[in-house]
């Protein structure tokens, strides 16, 4: 099988993984624990978890010098504060509105290259780009949010947009100098580390003794499918796939989404969901059919 072909396979995989993480994480926040503490605990899992799988594989922990900075600005970008801004938006927010919005970090990755580094992409991206956007509202549209929208969950949403293009563009320059396994293990460790005094400062005391059972288990799923294998195959998707390529299947998150409703929490799902959802998968098509080649 083609290297890209793996990659888009494994990206394709890791976002449905994380379209379902919106179910999770909403169902975590509803039984006992704080978007702060959520975070926390998550990553502190999949970092205790990756740290014997580390040693095993590397035999000892090291960072370079010279990128230490840049290892750090990866996990505060791509886990502190986009996981500080994704929570509390959901806190704020019903799960179909915030997949709807984090869908849009195609087109903010798209615009970053276009401004930022000069990239000059075919037509057929941006209407790429255009028609997953178009899926996506097809999808969540008319989904019932049961008046749990806030505009200031909208806002922190869009916030966790920007942070995930950020954290896109300063992983993929530390792909040539780490293992996939290295940076997902330290981008875990900097960011739980980072996640600890805004859970300790920010917000009120957690009581442990209200979470439930259900909670843990939605936990430990954030934490071993989302954080450490989703992670692993993410970065590794990205040593083949330029970023815009991996953004763009960010789409599938609410698709996956709304199929989770449909078969765990009994949702229907109306033909216009099903439009939604073909339009997310030929947008995925026309980006790479030529996205990244020139």
């Amino acid at each position: 099988m083609h290297r890209e072909t793996k990659a888009c396979l494994k990206i394709s995989f890791v976002n449905i993984l994380w379209g379902l993480s919106f179910i999770a994480s909403k169902t975590a926040l509803a039984n006992g624990f704080s978007p702060f503490w959520l975070a926390f605990v998550r990553f502190a899992i999949a970092t205790a978890l990756l740290l014997p799988l580390l040693k095993q594989r590397k035999g000892r922990l090291r960072l370079e010098k010279g990128s230490f900075w840049r290892m750090l600005c990866s996990g505060l970008l791509g886990i502190t504060l986009y996981f500080a801004f994704e929570h509390n938006g959901l806190a704020r927010t019903s799960a179909s509105t915030a997949s709807l919005i984090i869908a849009a970090i195609p087109a903010f990755t798209l615009l970053y290259g276009v401004l930022f580094k000069r990239q000059r992409p075919p037509l057929l991206s941006y209407l790429g780009v255009g028609a997953s956007l178009l899926g996506v509202f097809l999808i969540v549209f008319f989904g019932s949010n049961e008046g749990q929208d806030t505009l200031a969950g909208s806002l922190l949403l869009i916030c966790a947009c920007l942070c995930w293009v950020g954290y896109m563009q300063v992983t993929e320059t530390l792909t040539g100098q780490y293992t996939s396994l290295e940076i997902t293990f330290w981008q875990s460790l900097l960011g739980a580390a980072a996640l600890l005094p805004c859970a300790l400062g920010l917000e009120e005391r957690m009581d442990w003794s209200a979470t439930t059972p259900l909670g843990w288990a939605m936990v430990l799923y954030l934490a071993i499918l989302c954080s450490v294998v989703a992670y692993l195959l993410y970065v590794d998707a990205v040593r083949e796939l330029k970023p815009l390529r991996t953004a763009i299947f960010i789409n599938l998150n609410p698709l996956a989404g709304v199929l989770g409703g449909v078969l765990l929490l009994g949702e229907r799902l109306s033909p216009v969901h099903l439009l939604g959802g073909l339009i997310v998968l030929v947008s995925i098509f026309l980006v790479n059919r030529r996205a990244g080649r020139g």
